[in-house]
């Protein structure tokens, strides 16, 4: 039986998703999705999505090799505060609030954010932090992925469907761990989307990346010099991470 989404079921998650728009200090930008966890602006993305790139990435760079902490996740956050300009949240009503960094973890691709906003208070999901979905079972995730004719700012909300196709333990966006794989097409903006069993309102995962194939690593050249172009494309097959994996692997959930 196929999946059915109302339009109050949609609408529900709407206003409880928001768009993420991270701005460093080199003016470069980085754009995702995130979801309220929180009455008093808590809110769930993905790591990649806050430090700009995958951790595999992040790990070479100077920044992060000299930064101060013990382990992975203090380094994570003094490198995010020696980068970053700023972060803000794009919500439903097309208003923006600022957010700070509460806590990450780049080895599991997770960061939780809090807007700054004193007294704020707005809807939030319920999260499922003891199962997830099974091999087969019908999902569905919704954010802000690039859309063509639109800028990060700006692009539309969108809303997917897939199934659970298998749990590889695999290098995505964080370290090596159990993923959740997906028969859908996950690109650009839509690291941090919810992700749902069915139809249903709390959440059992967090999309995170996506398959690609071929290189970024074809040179173009013009008398204007040479640019290094990507020719990705993107299979049909994306990746997230549960809950219940968070949950038992990181302190994210815990006060």
């Amino acid at each position: 039986m196929q999946l059915m989404l109302t339009r109050q079921n949609i609408d529900y998650k709407r206003i409880r998703i928001v768009r993420i728009l991270v701005t460093f200090n080199n003016n470069n930008t980085n754009y995702g999705t995130g979801f309220f966890i929180g009455s008093h602006g808590l809110i769930l993305t993905c790591a990649h999505v806050i430090l700009g790139k995958d951790f595999k990435f992040v790990k070479k760079d100077k920044e992060f090799i000299d930064a101060q902490g013990a382990g992975n996740q203090e380094k994570a956050a003094n490198y995010h505060l020696l980068l970053t300009n700023n972060i803000k949240v794009k919500l439903e009503d097309g208003t923006f609030r600022q957010v700070n960094l509460e806590k990450i973890n780049p080895d599991y691709d997770i960061a939780l954010l809090r807007v700054t906003e004193v007294n704020f208070d707005h809807p939030y999901f319920k999260v499922n932090k003891a199962m997830e979905p099974y091999l087969g079972e019908d999902i569905s995730f919704y954010g802000f992925p690039s859309v063509l004719g639109h800028t990060p700012d700006n692009s539309p909300f969108v809303v997917n469907r897939s199934i659970i196709s298998t749990f590889p333990e695999v290098e995505i966006a964080g370290g090596k761990y159990l993923h959740m794989q997906i028969n859908a097409t996950t690109i650009g903006g839509i690291s941090g989307a919810p992700i749902f069993k069915g139809n249903e309102n709390t959440v059992v995962g967090i999309i995170n990346g996506n398959y690609h194939w071929a290189l970024n690593n074809i040179v173009c050249r013009s008398d204007n010099g040479d640019r290094v172009l990507s020719t990705k494309v993107p299979l049909g097959i994306g990746y997230a991470t549960s809950m219940k994996v968070i949950n038992e692997n990181t302190d994210i959930f815990s006060n």
